[in-house]
């Protein structure tokens, strides 16, 4: 009944983990034999997701199709050399993400299942790949923040929530020759004595991550080791070295193992015990990195850079955490993740001197991958393997680890949907979607099956325990004087010998009973491991306790804050419906204010119009009374006709002809013999259409072709000349009249009143009649 759940949760996760391994298998393709198969089963293919860049702007060059496919759209304008226009191509992937999928997003597809590689002992290499400003180091670094962490600060947490049995330091150690020893324990102890402990930096605001992989073997003591290194210019640099930042860093070589695997010589591979001593140095790497700003870039990475996490792991001992001192049964996981600089064309980025060279290199680098890629397909195709050039880079002859080796190889690409890296986007997705035919082989579980026997209880609680109980034991021990019979006393007392020789018989007896002591050690192994089980149990439930105790105490609290919450919300609810009927009060006393401020306005226009009329007549001549009477009598009538719709008329008095506003035309009534009364207004350019029928005007007008304010003042009559050619090329020349008024403000109106247009006309074309 005890070991139920155990036996039950392992055959969900046995079955769990069956299920995505089958999801994960190649369909068998009709053409497929099969011995193809068969040689097929062992490996796995490169495997390609792509990302794309958050774009704000028009014409993007990139589009999210679903979530596999991505189409490329050429941008107008750009063609091709040969002058014909680009294509649009569509592109599948493993899978495709946009700016709609988070950081995390990324980390749980891309890193979640290279961990579970990892704590099985098996190799993993993650890269990024793309054009420079893609958000190749972001995918990979990212920020401090829980939406912005990038890939590699989240694998590490969760490599440490996932591994168990962590050994104490010192005990694993590098060799120098990419292999591991162990350290007894005096040894250890005394190497972590003479160590140095350089001051921890815990930064309390950055992100962890609580995701937590299954699969750890806990009956392996385990130790986790971190290198950092970059490749500038071609050359190989220890990221992590201890000396000066300010100091140039020494370039080291790379070498060959006893097992044909490449590793970089007198690399410093720091041990750690937790996520902070790994991210403080993550951030001294960081800080040595070169990175420079440039057209395309502000922080653009000029180098390569290899964060690579190894987790030694060995067998521990029966009742310990500390690992069995043989060197031969250490198995040596490796996850290698890797910021490749971006691809770069001199004529966008503009670089010169220095950073030309380094694009240069970083060009040269990437376009040796794609050449290793191209001859890993040939030779997977045919039976004339040739060779594959690894060494012409250091970048390429490091991954030739996990292209020859074992391991599971994915690539990121990071692609920008901006209209100017149309062509370079063009060049890596097809890269990319080509190098998915790559083939790699699968890696071999090299973990021991335990040949412990234990309870259903974690290891390290399992050691600890015993360890308790064989203390306790020895303490509760007799001693050797406690075993032996008092014969002097007994003889003292002058017993009979026949109770000598029956004493004798039962201690002889009590000594040669083996099977007797086969029982009580059996006896004793099944009690230990009830007992342990039991000592467990209570732990687990004790911790349960104080979780809920923990969640009470919440619970109460979260209790006390709703009520609270509750009661500002009552408040406000009250103060709202005060503030609502102050705001329709307020809405009430707003539309009465406006209505008065119209009131006003009218009035005050109207007072406006009445001050204008007494000006006009202040500031005209000085008219007779009776004139006065009847201009007077004249806007009352006006002012009747238009409340009453009575009809306004026009009459004369004193001599002049009056208008409906009261003002005399001075067309009939001039004040001066010489001032002109007709002005003629031309156009600036006038077409000569060589008229017969030409308008005469009178000896007394005026001609302008800049027309001013004043001749408008001192002219009865304003003519107009304007001329239009149609479609046909005919010429028609219109003559507009109206006569010149003068208004109440002191300007000059014109109230037009006649057309003469003169039109002319092809004879030999027909017209269309209607």
């Amino acid at each position: 009944l005890v070991c139920g759940p155990y036996i039950y949760s392992n055959i969900f996760r046995y079955s769990k983990q069956l299920k995505m391994s089958s999801s994960r298998k190649r369909a068998h393709t009709p053409g497929e034999r099969g011995k193809a198969k068969h040689k097929r089963a062992d490996r796995d293919t490169l495997e390609v997701v792509c990302r794309l860049t958050p774009y704000n702007g028009t014409n993007p060059c990139l589009l999210l199709i679903d979530e596999n496919v991505v189409q490329c759209i050429p941008p107008v304008g750009i063609v091709q050399r040969n002058g014909q226009p680009y294509p649009d191509k569509v592109y599948e992937f493993g899978r495709v993400f946009d700016e709609t999928d988070t950081q995390r997003n990324m980390f749980e597809r891309c890193s979640v299942d290279l961990i579970e590689q990892l704590i099985k002992g098996k190799n993993s290499l993650l890269f990024t790949y793309g054009v420079t400003g893609s958000g190749k180091t972001y995918t990979m670094m990212g920020n401090n923040s829980r939406n912005q962490c990038g890939i590699l600060p989240r694998t590490l947490d969760t490599i440490f929530n996932s591994i168990q049995n962590v050994a104490d330091k010192c005990v694993f150690y590098p060799t120098g020759k990419n292999t591991f020893e162990i350290r007894s324990k005096e040894e250890a102890a005394e190497e972590r004595r003479r160590s140095r402990h350089s001051d921890l930096t815990i930064d309390e605001n950055r992100f962890t991550e609580t995701k937590v992989v299954q699969g750890y073997r806990d009956d392996y003591a385990c130790a986790v080791f971190i290198s950092y290194v970059e490749i500038y210019n071609n050359y190989c640099y220890d990221l992590l070295d201890n000396g000066p930042v300010e100091q140039n860093l020494p370039s080291l070589d790379m070498h060959m193992d006893a097992n044909r695997m490449v590793f970089v010589g007198k690399v410093r591979e720091v041990e750690v015990e937790n996520v902070e001593e790994a991210m403080q140095l993550l951030l001294q790497g960081d800080n040595r990195r070169r990175v420079s700003d440039t057209l395309l870039n502000k922080e653009s990475s000029r180098s390569h850079s290899v964060f690579t996490v190894k987790l030694a792991m060995a067998p521990c001992e029966q009742y310990e955490i500390h690992p069995i001192d043989d060197s031969s049964r250490i198995v040596v996981g490796q996850f290698s993740l890797v910021d490749l600089a971006g691809s770069e064309r001199a004529k966008r980025t503009l670089n010169t001197g220095e950073r030309l060279n380094e694009a240069a290199k970083i060009n040269q680098s990437l376009m040796t991958l794609r050449q290793c890629f191209d001859k890993l397909r040939k030779n997977q195709r045919s039976a004339l393997q040739e060779s594959v050039p690894y060494r012409d880079t250091k970048l390429t002859y490091l991954f030739k680890n996990f292209f020859e080796g074992s391991g599971k190889v994915r690539m990121i690409i990071c692609a920008n949907p901006r209209p100017d890296d149309y062509e370079e986007n063009q060049n890596v997705l097809g890269f990319a979607e080509e190098s998915q035919s790559v083939m790699t082989i699968k890696g071999i579980d090299r973990l021991e099956n335990s040949s412990i026997s234990r309870p259903p209880v974690p290891r390290k609680f399992f050691a600890t325990w015993n360890d308790e109980i064989d203390r306790i034991q020895s303490s509760l021990s007799l001693t050797e004087s406690q075993h032996t019979f008092g014969w002097e006393q007994f003889l003292s007392n002058g017993e009979d010998v026949q109770k000598l020789r029956e004493l004798a018989r039962i201690r002889e007896d009590l000594m040669n009973a083996d099977n007797i002591n086969e029982m009580v050690s059996h006896l004793e192994d099944g009690l230990r491991s009830r007992l342990c089980l039991s000592d467990y149990e209570g732990t687990v439930i004790g911790e349960l306790k104080m979780r809920e105790e923990t969640l009470n105490d919440e619970r109460s609290a979260d209790a006390a804050l709703i009520k609270k919450l509750k009661r500002e919300n009552a408040s406000l609810r009250s103060r709202l419906l005060v503030y609502e009927e102050d705001s329709e009060y307020g809405i009430h006393m707003e539309k009465e204010i406006r209505r008065v401020k119209e009131e006003e306005h009218n009035r005050v226009r109207i007072h406006r119009g009445r001050v204008e009329r007494t000006l006009e007549i202040a500031n005209g001549g000085t008219p007779s009374v009776a004139a006065l009477r009847t201009k007077f009598n004249i806007r009352a009538e006006e002012t009747e006709g238009s409340n009453g719709g009575v009809e306004r008329r026009a009459g004369k008095r004193g001599g002049r002809t009056l208008d409906k506003n009261g003002y005399y035309n001075p067309k009939f009534n001039r004040r001066s013999q010489s001032a002109p009364r007709v002005l003629d207004h031309q156009p600036n350019y006038r077409i000569p259409a060589g008229n017969i029928l030409r308008p005469k005007m009178p000896p007394n007008s005026k001609c302008t072709k800049n027309l001013k304010v004043d001749e408008l003042k001192t002219s009865s009559t304003y003519v107009l000349t304007h001329q239009e050619v149609d479609n046909d090329g005919n010429i028609s020349t219109s003559i507009i009249k109206g006569d010149c008024i003068p208004t109440s403000g002191g300007g000059t109106a014109v109230c037009f009143n006649d057309i003469e247009k003169l039109t002319h006309n092809s004879p030999t074309k027909s017209t269309t009649r209607l």
